[in-house]
């Protein structure tokens, strides 16, 4: 098992993180690495059938 230990303050939920150092704990096996953390698409919320991404797109 391993840690994650990370000194910058959590970012509010008006403001999702997606710097460098949050994204480099994130490893995703089916997606590709590289063009996502080059452009992140997080996902923060949703309803019904929509998605909202961090940049407010629907």
């Amino acid at each position: 098992m391993s840690f994650v230990h990370i000194e910058k303050p959590a970012a509010g939920p008006d403001s999702p993180r997606m710097d460098a150092e949050w994204l480099d704990a994130h490893w995703m096996p089916f997606t590709g690495n590289r063009n996502f953390k080059a452009k992140p698409r997080m996902i923060v919320s949703g309803q019904g059938a929509y998605y909202t991404d961090a940049e407010g797109r629907k």
